[in-house]
């Protein structure tokens, strides 16, 4: 027997929640990864299936393991925290693929810059009144104007979602 997620208005549970990162570095060579340490979110579940909402996530909260890199990563040369201190994702639709899986769809705005984002997800229901939504997104630093140093930085961002919702 399947859980069924109940329709409703449903808020991210920050502490069993994670947004991480991964880029490839040093012309190709290493992958540096981390994690935003601070997120805010909610979301609302048609009774169609269909979903919306938003996830914020503090830049200030970086964290690669890595002090010089993290205050490299906040500073005006790329993510400039101090001007722009939120990443954003609003989702205007969320529409089920399959019995597990939807397709998201909305703007990300990082560093004042905002484009359409599409994604798959999947997700689990965790009872009636919790679901974990989880995506691999691929975002090009360069269209939201991150530079690329030297030409260090190569391909795209992965970020890693795995983002818990309670009702």
């Amino acid at each position: 027997m399947s859980t069924q997620i109940t329709p409703g208005h449903y808020t991210l549970d920050p502490a069993r929640s994670t947004v991480r990162f991964q880029r490839k570095t040093f012309r190709g060579l290493t992958t540096a990864n981390g994690v935003f340490g601070s997120l805010q979110g909610s979301g609302t579940l048609a009774p169609a299936g269909t979903a919306d909402g938003g996830l914020v996530i503090d830049v200030a909260s970086i964290d690669s393991k890595h002090t010089k890199r993290d205050t490299h990563l906040r500073s005006k040369d790329l993510l400039n925290a101090g001007s722009f201190p939120k990443i954003t994702f609003d989702a205007d639709r969320s529409t089920p693929t399959g019995s597990n899986s939807a397709d998201v769809q909305g703007k990300l705005t990082v560093r004042g810059t905002s484009r359409k984002l599409s994604f798959p997800a999947n997700f689990s229901p965790r009872g009636a009144n919790a679901v974990v939504l989880r995506a691999a997104v691929e975002i090009d630093p360069a269209q939201f104007g991150l530079k690329n140093p030297l030409g260090m930085m190569k391909g795209p961002a992965v970020i890693d979602l795995d983002l818990r919702f309670t009702a």
